[in-house]
């Protein structure tokens, strides 16, 4: 009898070891880590595959991640609309038009920050 092969699951991205060379955009530290704009429900793995990323220190990462604070709350808002309309600006550039590239982007994230 032959066996059928299984099925792997995908193995998750992760991203490297934070260097020397990782600075962070807010102090200018190095051994900054990687901080995924968009998290939760696959969307830290599409922020990986997209490049939604930004370099901070730990002790920002931490502050950005939860956004506890009105200071770190709106500047995950600022990196979440700034990379929507990124994304948006690009498929204009491919010709499609803003309804649609603003339902590609809602399909892909699952809400709208704009």
């Amino acid at each position: 009898m032959i066996e059928k092969p299984k099925k792997r699951k995908k193995k998750p991205k992760n991203n490297p070891k934070p260097t020397e060379s990782d600075i962070c955009i807010y102090t200018g530290q190095p051994y900054a880590t990687t901080h995924e704009i968009f998290e939760g429900n696959g969307r830290r793995q599409i922020s990986i595959m997209y490049g939604y990323q930004i370099k901070v220190n730990a002790q920002d990462h931490m502050l950005i991640q939860h956004a506890t604070e009105p200071y770190w709350e709106a500047e995950d808002t600022r990196w979440k609309i700034y990379y929507q309309t990124k994304f948006e600006l690009e498929r204009i550039a491919e010709g499609k038009t803003v309804d649609k590239a603003r339902l590609e982007w809602i399909g892909l994230i699952g809400k709208s920050y704009i």
